[in-house]
């Protein structure tokens, strides 16, 4: 596999058999993962968070069927980077700025910050398979995933937004079973991502109230606990009350979310508290890391 780049020749493209995939669980992972087992039915697929995916790969090594590894969306610490190169039979497709360290390191480590994860995995493999019923899907994930950058509009689309309402609310494994049946969304699909929208609204409001606004670096900056709609509530609230970046916090989970307009790299804050992700958008759990970004909020300057 060749760094940074794209138009790849998947590891074993033409051998069927003992294909993994390491991927996140959000909707780009998702994607990822409904690319790989269109072109693999019989792969075995992990989901892992940032605070977890680490110790599952420890777990896989350690229970080694000889696999073909490959991991979308999401990356690995130094130390099992150094192990899968030394085993082999990996490749690695991320996104995030905070993973592009693997692609200047690594053979087999493809880093591309303008593509979401879904299009990485498309592309790697649309030349070995019949994928052609995915290619709008995939669009449609990358507007949602890179927050409408791709067509310039600053914002996904309703379309976008409508995949991300039903993911959230069929479950990401009937969400698969529908994608890999051809399911189309239908009137009834239209009607429920209405009723999740109207939804949503009456949640923004309730919860727009409760953000506490603080003053650091010469921004303001929220922060507000809630346990549904992350991604929607953190860009809305930014825009809605001209914040450089929210912090939602989300007990129940266990996580914390990261929205922002990029002038601070809300990827590199989140790797403080042991997550990841983009300039713009992040997560992390919460421990003791977190605790340390909340407390540098709150402190004055």
């Amino acid at each position: 596999m060749k760094k940074n780049n794209n138009k790849v020749t998947p590891i074993s493209a033409q051998n069927f058999t003992n294909k993994l995939l390491i991927t996140h669980t959000d909707l780009d992972g998702i994607g990822c993962a409904i690319v790989f087992l269109k072109c693999f039915p019989k792969g075995e697929v992990v989901f892992a968070e940032y605070e977890d995916v680490n110790e599952k790969v420890v777990n896989l090594l350690q229970n080694d069927k000889d696999w073909d590894i490959l991991i979308t969306d999401i990356s690995v610490r130094p130390d099992l980077a150094e192990l899968l190169d030394k085993r082999g039979k990996v490749g690695l497709l991320d996104h995030h700025a905070t993973a592009s360290w693997l692609g200047d390191k690594y053979q087999w480590a493809s880093i591309a910050i303008d593509q979401c994860g879904t299009r990485m995995i498309y592309e790697m493999f649309k030349d070995y398979f019949h994928l052609e019923d995915l290619e709008h899907f995939v669009s449609v994930v990358e507007d949602w995933d890179l927050w409408g950058r791709v067509s310039g509009n600053g914002a996904p689309g309703k379309e976008a937004i409508k995949l991300e309402s039903l993911f959230r609310f069929y479950g990401k494994d009937r969400f698969i079973n529908r994608a890999l049946k051809g399911v189309q969304l239908s009137e009834h699909d239209d009607e429920v991502a209405n009723i999740l929208w109207e939804k949503f609204n009456e949640y923004y409001e309730e919860t727009f109230d409760m953000v506490q606004l603080h003053e650091k670096g010469g921004y303001t900056v929220g922060i507000c606990v809630a346990d549904q709609y992350q991604s929607l509530l953190g860009h809305r609230l930014v825009n809605d009350l001209n914040l450089e970046y929210v912090m939602i916090l989300d007990p129940r989970r266990g996580k914390g979310s990261l929205r922002g307009k990029g002038n601070i790299d809300l990827g590199a804050l989140a790797k403080e508290a042991g997550g990841g992700g983009h300039r713009k958008a992040a997560g992390f759990p919460l421990g003791e890391g977190a605790v340390g970004l909340v407390n540098n909020i709150e402190r004055e300057d």
